[in-house]
């Protein structure tokens, strides 16, 4: 078996006979791949600190035929907050979960990497609901399904500012088409969508340069989640739980 080392951030943790775990990892130089830990769940296992949920390690593996093996792990970073209070640990499993869902294993996605480690740092550093809408888009967007605000999905005309929006086609369409589906949204929920799609996260530490509303989050979060369903073809189990304990 082939050995190489990476750089990664735990996104999945699954226990597995009496003593192991199957990880998922995101990482620098391999994209999403799964691997077995074994014994990590024994307390004095050198693994069993570094293969916690969000850590960002320095991993050293061995190829397998189904699942890689996790020989060594060390930490390089971890995001306390998001252990320790309740609501970002909730909205980061959400993250870790869109992520391990969304991307495919063994395909490299080093942008997609590098936003996720910033998205972890953000949940502990601001507004964990807000901070996780705009992420889920931004991730979205990374992996080649973006929300179409400017260009009708169905004809491909560039338009002006529509309120009406399809989930199956993908964004907002013209005056000209129609879609089963479609959706009429507010000037205000339409304006928080394109806000959240437009966040330079470059400059997030600074703050967001506009104002969200209860009744417009709550209708984007409505859009979110039905556009998730549309991509993936099912819900994201971390939503029942942040609706079960938040």
């Amino acid at each position: 078996m082939a050995n190489y080392e990476t750089e990664a951030v735990v996104i999945g943790s699954k226990n597995f006979g009496d003593a192991d775990k199957i990880i998922t990892l995101l990482t620098s130089s391999r994209g999403k791949i799964k691997g077995i830990a074994y014994g990590a769940r024994r307390a004095k296992n050198p693994l069993a600190a570094p293969l916690t949920m969000f850590c960002n390690i320095s991993a050293k593996l061995s190829e397998g035929k189904n699942l890689d093996v996790i020989r060594q792990a060390g930490i390089l970073g971890r995001f306390p907050k998001l252990e320790a209070d309740l609501t970002k640990m909730a909205y980061a499993l959400f993250i870790a979960e869109l992520l391990g869902e969304l991307l495919p294993e063994n395909v490299a996605e080093p942008e997609i990497f590098d936003f996720s480690l910033k998205v972890f740092k953000t949940l502990e550093e601001r507004n964990a609901r807000i901070t996780a809408n705009i992420a889920a888009w931004k991730i979205l967007n990374l992996a080649g399904f973006p929300l179409s605000f400017d260009i009708c999905p169905i004809c491909g005309k560039k338009k002006e500012k529509s309120l009406r929006l399809s989930i199956k086609e993908g964004g907002f369409i013209c005056e000209n088409c129609n879609a089963k589906d479609k959706i009429e949204i507010s000037e205000g929920e339409n304006e928080l969508l394109a806000n959240f799609n437009g966040v330079d996260w470059n400059k997030i530490d600074a703050g967001l340069n506009f104002s969200v509303t209860g009744d417009n989050l709550i209708c984007a979060e409505k859009i979110l989640i039905l556009f998730l369903r549309s991509v993936l073809g099912y819900n994201l189990k971390s939503l029942k739980f942040i609706r079960e304990v938040l």
